[in-house]
């Protein structure tokens, strides 16, 4: 098996569900960007960082984070479509010794959801927001230039969207 997995998705909820079952599944840690990025940082929340020192400099963290957490062996990974946008240069080493699972919806439908989602702070709506031509962008960066598995999420359920995974990544590791 490569070193680790990436579980890269819209919904950063389902894709943090989906990244700790498959931790617990192939005895790994679990890594999320955003639960680092906020240790790094504590006390101090992402919004008060983005007052205080704004978007360039949380880019060049979390990217920071997301580069040096990738030395590690034996750990699923769950990146949102922003982090993982500020990252591109990084494709061909993180596809390279890692396997990377694009949960992607219809990405109007994202763009949607992203526009009403409550963010915790005007700052945080901000910084994880994408013009949808960017969001279209990414999305097909990540499907055609990174994943290896791009699995279309919208209209199945938690249960199915795990077993494919798992069928999947049978297959992948054979």
């Amino acid at each position: 098996m490569r070193k680790n997995i990436v579980v890269i998705g819209y919904d950063y909820a389902l894709s943090r569900r989906v990244a700790n079952f498959l931790a617990d599944m192939f005895d790994m840690r679990f890594f999320d960007m955003y639960d680092m990025f906020n240790f790094d940082n504590s006390p101090n929340t992402l919004t008060d960082v983005l007052k205080i020192n704004g978007s360039e400099y949380v880019d060049k963290q979390m990217r920071g984070i997301m580069k040096s957490e990738f030395d590690f062996s034996g750990v699923v990974f769950v990146v949102d479509t922003k982090i993982i946008s500020i990252c591109t240069d990084l494709f061909d080493e993180i596809k390279k010794d890692n396997i990377v699972i694009f949960l992607r919806r219809d990405f109007k439908t994202e763009f949607y959801q992203r526009e009403h989602f409550l963010f915790k702070s005007p700052e945080e709506k901000e910084y994880y927001s994408l013009k949808i031509d960017e969001l279209f962008e990414i999305e097909q960066e990540i499907a055609y230039e990174l994943a290896h598995l791009v699995l279309d999420i919208d209209d199945i359920s938690y249960r199915q969207l795990r077993d494919i995974i798992l069928e999947d990544l049978k297959k992948l590791l054979k």
